[in-house]
């Protein structure tokens, strides 16, 4: 025991004499540094990847009118959701592509018809132009593929819209009659079911999910509602205007209030 104490005071005095304490002191230091340094960059790079869905609110939601005069059913009964959609968040958003279904219905589903070009999503994101919400801003995006409701050509076609007139005649936004917004809501529930929905869900990255936005098809209401809701006086109003009028697009698919 005498031989083992001297043997770790004379250890003791080596590394005093030869700075070596000094340096291994140094060295743990810098380690614990280090990791604090990578905790940081792995907090910092969680920061810059996590996805901020929940901060990109729906706002509006639209039914966009594929060709409603057109004398092949399948194409008269299609039509193209829109969203706008607002960033709450306080980093820019990347939108790259987005997906949809349809739940609860039996008679409405994801229809033949596409639709290409600025301001819309497909579902694969080399095929599309990256979407940028700034904080605070809203953006008006297109998914791409077509939905088809059965059976909507027949009944609107069928002279329910005599009586009905767009406003401003030069620009479908809404129609005067705003009643029959009840009427597409009745229609809907009637004919593609009470709890029939649209998730359309968008995604950033390579396909990383953003947010799943479900929109009931027969909750519809006018252009004046911002809680996410279909806007029936507007999908109304289109239908009845021609579908040849190409739509004007804002520049960088930004909504301005």
């Amino acid at each position: 025991m005498r031989k083992l104490k001297l043997t770790i005071r004379t250890m003791y005095k080596f590394i005093r004499s030869n700075k070596a304490f000094t340096v291994l002191v140094a060295f743990i230091v810098g380690l614990v540094g280090l990791a604090n340094n990578g905790l940081g960059i792995i907090t910092s790079i969680s920061d810059i990847t996590k996805d901020n869905g929940d901060d990109l609110v729906l706002i509006e939601a639209r039914l966009k009118p594929f060709l409603p005069t057109s004398t092949i059913p399948a194409e008269r009964n299609e039509v193209f959701l829109q969203i706008l959609v607002r960033n709450f968040n306080e980093s820019n958003i990347i939108l790259t592509s987005a997906e949809m279904n349809i739940i609860n219905s039996l008679k409405a589903h994801i229809g033949r018809a596409g639709t290409f070009g600025r301001c819309t999503l497909s579902s694969e994101p080399n095929s599309n132009t990256p979407i940028i919400v700034k904080p605070g801003e809203a953006v008006w995006v297109t998914l791409s593929q077509g939905i088809a409701l059965d059976g909507i050509a027949e009944w609107l076609n069928g002279r329910v819209l005599d009586d009905i007139h767009v406003l401003p005649p030069d620009s479908p936004i809404t129609i005067a009659e705003n009643y029959f917004v009840d009427n597409v809501n009745e229609f809907f529930e009637k004919n593609y079911g009470a709890g029939a929905a649209i998730n359309a869900v968008l995604f950033t990255g390579i396909k990383r999910e953003l947010i799943t936005y479900s929109i009931d098809l027969s909750q519809g209401r006018d252009i004046f509602d911002k809680n996410g809701n279909l806007h029936h006086d507007w999908f109304i109003a289109n239908w009845i205007s021609s579908p040849t009028k190409p739509e004007i697009l804002p520049p960088n698919c930004i909504y301005k209030d």
